[in-house]
């Protein structure tokens, strides 16, 4: 299937309380185009552009190779289960919990736009969606400025950080909590393999 130089290989289970927690591009226009593939073909922009991320995924090829090449990075995997369950994956692998601070997490504008003119939650799109091969990783706090720097330089795609990596014991989950402090808690927690029938 392939080879990788085995110094280079971005692993899960390297995620160390204290790591920043960054994320590349945006997230939630694959799910929001199910909710616009549901109801209708979709006629505007911003619907045609959220369709295109969904039937048409960029895998962020360039931005793992920065990413692998880079000093400080911790753990790394992409975007496909949704935000929080894929963090979840990352922080079992590692044994860490995490925090998410819920207005630091970049939303694709046209889902932006299209749930707000369809009464959908965008936050929860982001968090929960899924399918949007965004990658997820941890960074040590003193480098992550610079990596985020270099990748943006390198490939163009701006990257953010959104959270934090915590004890186990301070945190024994993934923990979203917004800017009142509160733990955001989307209905849907991302996809489930092994929960059979389970709807994106």
């Amino acid at each position: 299937m392939g080879e990788v130089e085995r110094e280079r290989v971005l692993r899960r289970s390297a995620a160390l309380p204290g790591d920043v927690i960054g994320i590349t591009g945006d997230l939630g226009a694959a799910a929001m185009a199910l909710a616009v593939r549901s109801r209708a073909a979709p006629r505007s922009a911003d619907e045609f552009a959220v369709v295109r991320r969904h039937i048409e995924p960029r895998p962020r090829v360039a931005e793992g190779r920065a990413l692998s090449a880079a000093g400080g990075v911790g753990a790394a995997i992409d975007v496909s289960d949704g935000l929080l369950a894929d963090l979840g994956h990352l922080c079992a692998a590692s044994g860490v919990g995490a925090e998410v601070e819920v207005a630091r997490v970049p939303i694709s504008e046209s889902a932006r736009t299209l749930a707000a003119r369809m009464g959908v939650d965008a936050e929860a799109l982001a968090l929960a969606g899924g399918e949007d091969y965004e990658l997820l990783f941890t960074a040590r706090a003193e480098a992550f400025d610079a990596i985020a720097r270099s990748i943006h330089e390198a490939t163009g795609t701006p990257v953010r950080a959104i959270g934090r990596v915590v004890e186990r014991d301070a945190c024994p989950r993934v923990r979203a909590v917004g800017p009142d402090g509160l733990e955001r808690t989307p209905p849907d927690g991302g996809w489930d393999h092994f929960r059979e029938g389970r709807p994106r």
